[in-house]
């Protein structure tokens, strides 16, 4: 692992306000990611809450695990080095953070890149439907897991130990110090550049497949919905937000010197801050686009708070009042959640 002034702490960077901020953006990302992925979750795997696809509802739940597993890593490991301005967590879980965090933020981008590329597919090939099932879309989830780990291990095979705490965001990188980095850096992040150009395509042609479908469906009386798509697009629109700053701050930041690096701190922590909205994302993306799921969690917090009520009720020694209503709301609002579920909420050409 590098030693050199990069590793140097961050006493005197982080003033009392920017730590404050800092801390409390990284809990809103935990409470973002750790809750907001389970409830995803749990809602899509017990209770069915997402009315798309199976293949993609399949995607969006191995997305929702990739992102609970990087907003716990990414959390744990930054909230305590800001705490102590200074990297604190040993030797191995600098490893572990550096080759972690690039496997599962790969992982990431990647799952995005199938899940926009297989509702342009769903769109464009509608007669098909039938042969993307829940177990090739796990194959294929699967697979794009080990593609993911091509590149962590490439950091392995070529120098392992080469490692350093990027001190102006105190989190442990690799540091690409062999002349095979270099040779690769630009076709490396064109190669990315081209990936996102190519999703961003497929997302817009499946905006105008579905632009035409809606407008035959308006002739022959069938609703169609945006949400599908809204959702996939919404994603893309966040992964680009998150990710090119990042791409041209890193290619910018390759001509620069040591002593010129450290004075990009504060592109550093933009970039980083941006980066983790990819992580937090996910759950105010399908409240936004996905009615069921919406209804879902409607229906839960009107069920949560009528528990709530009953207990208050019966502390305040009014249990028949508390009980009945209890009763009441639970019972409408299962009843509102059962009849959103009997909607169609994303578009099927064909019946699967």
């Amino acid at each position: 692992m590098h030693n050199n002034q990069q590793t140097t702490a961050l006493q005197g960077d982080l003033s009392s306000a920017e730590k404050f901020i800092w801390i409390s953006y990284l809990l809103i990302v935990l409470l973002s990611s750790v809750l907001g992925d389970t409830v995803i979750l749990v809602a899509s795997i017990k209770y069915k809450a997402f009315r798309l696809h199976e293949f993609v509802v399949t995607v969006i739940q191995h997305i929702a695990v990739c992102d609970l597993l990087l907003g716990i890593r990414t959390v744990l490991f930054r909230i305590v080095p800001i705490i102590a301005e200074e990297w604190i967590l040993g030797d191995i879980l600098c490893f572990v953070n550096a080759y972690s965090s690039t496997y599962l933020f790969t992982a990431s981008f990647l799952l995005v890149c199938v899940l926009t590329i297989s509702k342009a597919v769903l769109l464009k090939y509608p007669l098909r439907t039938s042969s993307m099932t829940i177990q090739r879309a796990h194959l294929i989830c699967a697979l794009t897991w080990m593609c993911s780990f091509s590149l962590p291990l490439s950091w392995v095979i070529v120098d392992k130990y080469d490692i350093f705490i990027d001190a102006r965001v105190l989190l442990c990188r690799y540091h690409f110090s062999a002349e095979i980095w270099r040779t690769l850096s630009i076709p490396g992040h064109l190669l990315v550049i081209g990936l996102i150009t190519f999703v961003v395509c497929a997302s817009v042609h499946s905006v105008v497949i579905l632009a035409k479908a809606k407008k035959a469906g308006e002739k022959s009386g069938e609703v169609i919905k945006w949400q599908g798509v809204t959702t996939i697009v919404m994603t893309l629109i966040i992964l680009i937000i998150a990710l090119v700053p990042t791409i041209v701050f890193h290619l910018v930041e390759r001509y620069q010197s040591v002593e010129d690096q450290y004075k990009l701190y504060k592109s550093a922590r933009i970039t980083t801050a941006l980066f983790m909205l990819t992580v937090m994302s996910n759950f105010y993306i399908y409240c936004l686009t996905v009615s069921s799921f919406r209804q879902f969690l409607r229906a839960r917090f009107h069920e949560m708070s009528s528990r709530v009520l009953f207990l208050i009720m019966s502390k305040l020694g009014r249990p028949g009042r508390g009980t009945g209503h209890y009763e009441l709301r639970n019972e409408s609002s299962r009843a509102s959640f059962r009849r959103s579920t009997q909607r169609r909420d994303d578009i099927q050409l064909e019946p699967v």
